[in-house]
């Protein structure tokens, strides 16, 4: 709860992918409405499926919009699955802002008039992990050539394009219950030729972006 996290004390990690859509690779769990985001952002007196349910207390004030399965086979995970490329990065800023942000938006609006005080929970948008295997990640709106992720420099050019697209888009959205607190950094090992691309990144976000934004790592340890 403090300025360098931006106000942020209790967070809670909310995954949606290719299981959060409809069609084949549909998973219930995974799908979320402004109903499920309520029940994270307030404690209710009775359980979701109850209809009867009300706020009685305030519970999580952070989210994090993070994914594991992409479609056809495709992954985040660098080294794992399908490579993505630009359109599925540009898809999943979509997803993250459209099934998270306008389905929080709104949750959060309903449990601020249900508790008679205004909720306005943070946004972490998760960074997807440029793959080395990627030699042509294609062109979208904002790149000015086709990238190829065998290259470091070309790695950290992706992810800065990301992290700026997805703050215009964000912003754009004008929400009115939340706000965007930060990046996450999805990979959670350094990966060989990536040490250098962590700290530019936030630097990045810092200087182009917004310097109020944080960058949010969570970090693997083997003993």
């Amino acid at each position: 709860n403090t300025a360098a996290t931006r106000w942020t004390s209790d967070m809670v990690l909310c995954y949606m992918d290719a299981r959060s859509t409809p069609g084949p690779q549909m998973n219930p769990e995974f799908v979320w409405s402004a109903a499920k985001f309520a029940m994270l952002l307030a404690k209710h007196d009775k359980p979701l499926d109850d209809a009867r349910r009300v706020p009685v207390d305030t519970l999580f004030d952070s989210v994090l919009f993070t994914a594991g399965e992409w479609y056809d086979g495709k992954s985040f995970w660098p080294g794992q699955g399908g490579v993505t490329n630009a359109s599925d990065w540009l898809a999943f800023i979509d997803l993250q802002l459209t099934i998270g942000g306008v389905q929080l938006d709104s949750a959060a609006a309903t449990v601020s008039a249900a508790l008679a005080h205004e909720l306005r929970p943070s946004v972490v948008l998760t960074i997807p992990g440029p793959d080395p295997r990627q030699e042509s990640f294609g062109l979208a709106p904002g790149l000015t050539r086709n990238l190829n992720f065998s290259r470091v420099e070309d790695r950290l050019a992706a992810v800065e394009w990301f992290t700026a697209t997805a703050y215009a888009k964000f912003t754009a959205r004008r929400f009115s219950h939340v706000y965007l607190a930060g990046f996450y950094w999805y990979v959670e090992t350094i990966l060989p030729g990536d040490a250098a691309i962590l700290p530019a990144l936030s630097a990045h976000i810092k200087t182009s972006v917004d310097p109020s934004l944080f960058m949010m790592w969570i970090a693997s340890t083997r003993r």
